[in-house]
């Protein structure tokens, strides 16, 4: 019986023993289950954060695009316009006179010039030429770098 007694309470001990070991290896786990649970937290709320950013920075690009579509349209009715009106005033504007600076004589008189509405369209005209082959070559500079990025 002693040796019964003695095997029983040398079990008792193992399974104690295995018992303790169990509940710190599950103390363990639970430890590092709520360590990844708060890294997972703040993970989620970086994410949340970022994906905010780039929301915020979306609708301010288009924004922006849009605004600069509204001017680019409204500087193409105003060159439009002006174009318009430079041409109907060409075919029925005289020639006058045009006074150039503060040219002062000795007599205290004004110089005055003949002002050419031919010279002015021709000015014009080369203006309106610089500033269509300008806009023309930005184009095709953004169609090259277009296809070279993709």
């Amino acid at each position: 019986m002693n040796t019964n007694n003695q095997k029983l309470k040398e079990l008792l001990e193992t399974r104690g023993r295995h018992n303790n070991e169990s509940e710190e290896r599950e103390r363990q786990a639970n430890v590092q289950i709520n360590g990844l649970n708060g890294d997972l937290k703040m993970a989620k709320d970086e994410v949340k954060r970022f994906s905010s950013m780039v929301l915020q920075r979306e609708s301010r690009y288009s924004h922006e695009a849009k605004k600069r579509d509204q001017e680019i349209a409204k500087l193409k009715d105003r060159l439009l316009k002006v174009m318009t009106v430079d041409t109907k005033l060409s075919a029925t504007a005289m020639p006058s006179i045009e006074i150039v600076g503060s040219h002062v004589s000795k007599e205290g008189k004004t110089r005055g010039r003949w002002k050419n509405e031919a010279n002015d369209q021709v000015s014009l005209f080369s203006m309106q030429k610089i500033f269509f082959n300008f806009a023309y070559e930005g184009q095709v500079d953004f169609m090259l770098l277009l296809s070279i990025s993709r």
